[in-house]
């Protein structure tokens, strides 16, 4: 398992109910994106970090998961703000302001999106999409992908640490050296390894026979009540301002 689904699996919020998790982080994620970003994202981010911390999740599993592809959004938002033309770099009228925002957006949602992923197990997650009548075909692929990405997760892990057995990691040119021949083998044992995948759902009768079990924990209404309540709270807290 890797960390991620070792932090969703002892979670206080792992046996609470799939629904209302969706409900909460789907509808807060939704605001982030069509709120006006003033006090809309902090007013969010808040109420990310305060779940965060109810949830007892590991800071430091957690800030790593937002701010790793929070660098190449930040990476990609130059175009926003500097445009190369014939004359040279020019500064883009009101870029800055449009790239706060979407990094703003970006942040918020990563934030939202990172704390559902640590808080409900994929067990969990496959057994509510059975329950509410998603495709047996959808959810059969849904687990061979998260399979497929977990043995590649493991492979990862074991070519690295025969790289350091072998003194490839002992200076920072071996260790460019061996995360390039990293990549390239990963990259073949991918084909190959989704080669046998394919080939053995093309072979399996019963595309239920992989079935993943698990506890389904209806939802509360109470709860849910809540959740719409908070939801409508955080929308007229931002709208209000923003039409005076």
């Amino acid at each position: 398992m890797n960390p991620v689904d070792i932090a969703a699996a002892c979670s206080p919020w792992a046996q609470h109910s799939v629904s209302e998790k969706v409900l909460g982080f789907g509808g807060a994620l939704i605001l982030a994106l069509a709120l006006p970003p003033l006090p809309a994202l902090p007013l969010l981010l808040v109420i990310v970090l305060f779940a965060a911390a109810q949830a007892q999740v590991r800071w430091r599993l957690y800030l790593g998961l937002v701010l790793a592809p929070f660098g190449f959004i930040l990476l990609g938002m130059w175009p926003l703000i500097i445009n190369l033309t014939t004359s040279g770099f020019v500064v883009v009228e009101g870029g800055l302001g449009h790239a706060a925002v979407v990094a703003g957006r970006s942040l918020v949602g990563m934030s939202i999106t990172m704390l559902y992923a640590l808080t409900t197990p994929i067990a969990a997650q496959l057994t509510w999409a059975r329950r509410i009548g998603v495709p047996e075909s959808l959810v059969v692929v849904s687990m061979h992908i998260y399979r497929f990405s977990s043995l590649l997760y493991r492979q990862s892990q074991a070519m690295w640490s025969a790289q350091a057995r072998r003194l490839g990691h002992s200076s920072w040119r071996r260790c460019v050296r061996s995360a390039a021949d990293q990549a390239a083998n990963l990259f073949l044992a991918a084909f190959q390894r989704a080669q046998r995948l394919q080939e053995g759902l093309e072979l399996r009768a019963d595309s239920a026979a992989a079935a993943v079990y698990g506890t389904f924990t209806p939802a509360r209404p109470r709860c849910l009540a809540l959740i719409l309540i908070g939801l409508a709270a955080v929308t007229a807290a931002s709208l209000i301002p923003f039409a005076w």
